[in-house]
């Protein structure tokens, strides 16, 4: 879900072209921030030339976010968190995203908790596939709603990516655009 609603923001939302490009900015930083982290845990003693160039990378992605114009209007504490949390590329509400993104927030906080359970394979997880009974038909409806909500969520990003390129849209079933018309 975090996937699809970091898709959205990057790629889906339509927004002013100065927010476009900061949020550009924004995913390069958290690039070069992530590939900098992964390899300063590595090794030093094998990868301290690939350290110093991802440093520098990210040195240069976060002085282009900070001199961005849109950076230089954000209110003092936004700006602060932005220049301080690397880890992160988003920052509003993701509540705010999945509204705008047209999936219904009511379900936000369940379907995010109960996909993670699955991803991260906890020990929920594992009973709820005991437990769900599977092979009766309310455990396997009850299964199939966070699956279905992130078939959704691709099949929101196949529209996207078909609308962007057509030699894409061939490689896209035309059933799956059958009830927009």
């Amino acid at each position: 879900m975090k996937s699809f609603l970091a898709f959205f923001y990057f790629s889906i939302e339509q927004v002013q072209p100065a927010e476009a490009v900061y949020r550009d900015l924004l995913l390069h930083r958290n690039a070069s921030f992530k590939e900098m982290d992964l390899i300063r845990q590595a090794d030093q003693n094998v990868v301290a030339a690939s350290l110093q160039e991802a440093t520098a990378k990210f040195d240069a992605a976060q002085a282009r976010l900070v001199s961005d114009p849109f950076f230089a209007a954000l209110p003092g504490p936004l700006a602060r968190e932005v220049r301080g949390r690397n880890d992160k590329c988003i920052f509003e509400p993701l509540q705010d995203l999945w509204t705008r993104s047209g999936l219904p927030l009511e379900l936000s906080g369940p379907v995010f908790g109960y996909l993670s359970q699955w991803v991260h394979a906890t020990p929920y997880a594992m009973t709820m596939l005991k437990d769900f009974r599977a092979d009766h038909e309310y455990g396997a409806v009850q299964m199939m709603i966070p699956v279905g909500l992130a078939v959704a969520c691709s099949f929101k990003v196949l529209q996207h990516m078909a609308a962007q390129d057509e030699s894409l849209a061939r490689f896209i079933p035309t059933s799956l655009f059958a009830d927009e018309e």
